[in-house]
């Protein structure tokens, strides 16, 4: 039903700006619209999206649960997929979770790229202090990493 709902939205407006309401950005409004997601796959995604954010959080279900003023097996049932959130639910997701509603759905969590700037700079910064054979070693380890 939210699936429908929001593609029903997306037909009626036809502009970039609906998605900018549900925090999509130029690519994944372009992607959401070439891609008609259905409700079960929406379900999905959330549900992996919400797990990933709470162990992120280092929270358990039950904290979760706790701070949204929802019942544990609401919640697991929402990460398994198995219920769908209201709009006020996800409004407390995201409160407690600190993540934006795109990112439950599958976009990217601005908050999230600007942690992984800092963290590439910091990287950096660090990089600069080695000697030259040490950031071979470096750069030998991220390649087996990478691949």
């Amino acid at each position: 039903m939210f699936a429908s709902f929001l593609n029903a939205i997306l037909d009626c407006w036809g502009k970039q700006e609906c998605g900018a309401l549900f925090g999509l950005n130029k690519t994944s409004y372009s992607v959401w619209m070439s891609k008609r997601v259905s409700e079960t796959e929406l379900r999905d995604v959330f549900g992996r999206r919400l797990k990933e954010a709470r162990k992120a959080c280092r929270m358990t279900q039950e904290a979760l649960a706790e701070a949204i003023a929802m019942s544990i097996d609401m919640v697991g049932r929402l990460e398994r997929g198995t219920a769908q959130p209201s709009f006020e639910t996800i409004a407390r997701l995201c409160t407690a979770l600190k993540v934006d509603a795109a990112f439950l759905f599958g976009g990217e969590n601005p908050d999230q790229a600007d942690t992984l700037n800092a963290q590439t700079r910091r990287l950096i910064d660090r990089v600069r202090l080695l000697r030259a054979d040490d950031v071979g070693r470096v750069d030998k380890a991220i390649d087996l990493i990478v691949r």
